[in-house]
């Protein structure tokens, strides 16, 4: 993968899930999304400590994010946008693959037909796009909007909370 930094202040939330596999414990990333996905099962469950009290049942197809710490397999999680707080087994997630444009200079960003070319759109800061399909240069092609955002706008999304 091209891009291998981490912004910090960019606005994130859920995003389109992508058919990923189930994650192992070595596999966790914090400040990523995830998708509540339990093969054994129709649900996880949310918990106060790794392996300790239940707090609540979180059903499969649930959005999480990770909040910034991995013990042991185990994820600290926000479960929606400032709901619930609390550890869920790694084997019960799939990361999603997620990414956001983001300009600290404007409110958006621009796409292009081609790199460097014709404006086609404007795409604006905190949008989740699909993973870059093609670089030309410093221009990822963005399938979902065919065309081309220059690579500096793209970030993975970090922790938001």
């Amino acid at each position: 993968m091209k891009l291998n930094f981490i912004f910090t202040t960019i606005a994130s939330g859920f995003f389109t899930v992508l058919n990923t596999p189930i994650l192992s414990s070595a596999q966790l990333d914090i400040c990523r999304n995830y998708t509540v996905q339990d093969p054994r099962d129709t649900y996880v469950n949310l918990r106060a400590t790794p392996n300790g009290r239940i707090i609540r049942r979180i059903t499969n197809g649930t959005q999480v994010t990770a909040t910034g710490i991995e013990r042991n397999g185990w994820l600290q999680v926000r479960v929606g946008k400032s709901g619930s707080r609390g550890w869920i087994d790694g084997d019960g997630l799939v990361q999603n693959e997620d990414y956001v444009v983001f300009d600290p200079k404007d409110t958006g960003v621009n796409i292009r037909k081609e790199p460097n070319g014709e404006i086609i759109g404007r795409i604006p800061n905190g949008t989740t796009i699909d993973e870059p399909i093609n670089y030309v240069g410093s221009w990822a092609e963005i399938p979902q909007f065919n065309g081309f955002i220059n690579e500096r706008l793209i970030r993975e999304p970090d922790c938001d909370f």
